[in-house]
């Protein structure tokens, strides 16, 4: 599994569902024995999930 995603970011699993981050953010995660790009993150914030 190479990680790569196809431009799409990795989701949070929140409630039973994948969702995008509710700023929209992203950070990439890198492969650490070449830094180079192993996926795309959805960026999380402390917004409760309650909210979903």
């Amino acid at each position: 599994m190479d990680g790569h995603t196809d431009g799409k970011a990795l989701q949070h699993f929140i409630g039973g569902q994948w969702v995008d981050a509710t700023s929209g953010s992203t950070f990439d995660d890198l492969n650490p024995l070449d830094d180079s790009l192993y996926a795309r993150v959805a960026r999380g914030t402390s917004i409760p999930t309650s909210l979903y």
